[in-house]
């Protein structure tokens, strides 16, 4: 049973209200918690994801300037934060596969110029055989 409306909690979380905070949090963490879990593999994630989010909101109380409609500015704030882990996630993976590129170069190269001094060497002792020209 609600004991506040969104309105009515926003104004309390706006005052400082810690009450009014721990009952937005447990109305609406399970719903977040589940869109972020549908929307972010593995779930641990999504869990840190949603807890980090709310202590943001508590963090930024004072200065939150939102409508009636928590639900939505609550979903919408999520669904930022979702694009962005994506979008950090995708940077992250081609920043693996391009230094795994440079690593194979990078050591194809240095093979590459090990086995020129080697036949290097092995050249000069070739030549040091030769006989003589007279």
């Amino acid at each position: 049973m609600k004991k506040f409306t969104d309105s009515e909690l926003l104004v309390l979380l706006k005052e400082n209200n810690s009450r009014a905070f721990t009952e937005i949090y447990h109305r609406y963490w399970e719903k977040l918690f589940t869109v972020a879990g549908n929307k972010l593999h593995p779930p641990f994630p999504a869990q840190e994801l949603v807890q980090d989010f709310f202590l943001d909101i508590w963090k930024r109380r004072a200065n939150l300037t939102l409508s009636d409609q928590i639900d939505r500015y609550l979903a919408t704030a999520l669904k930022h934060k979702i694009i962005n882990i994506r979008h950090k996630k995708t940077i992250e993976q081609r920043y693996l596969v391009y230094a795994k590129q440079k690593d194979f170069q990078s050591y194809y190269s240095m093979e590459s110029y090990l086995q020129f001094e080697e036949l290097k060497e092995r050249l000069k002792k070739l030549v040091k055989k030769l006989p003589e020209n007279s």
